[in-house]
């Protein structure tokens, strides 16, 4: 799973991140570059996506 999404991610320009904090769960960072089709000018979302925590959606 994690692999595919990482290999994918890289050959778009971008990165992925794991993060596991000593208080449990994980939280993967994946990052892509944005372009302006007609320039090639890159340019930077403004607010990040944010997923869901399935742990506190567990309840």
């Amino acid at each position: 799973g994690l692999a595919v999404v990482k290999k994918i991610v890289e050959e778009h320009g971008g990165w992925i991140q794991l993060e596991t904090p000593l208080e449990g769960g994980a939280r993967i960072v994946v990052r892509l570059p944005f372009f302006h089709e007609e320039t090639g000018d890159s340019i930077t979302p403004v607010v990040p996506a944010e997923s869901l925590n399935t742990d506190q959606e567990a309840g």
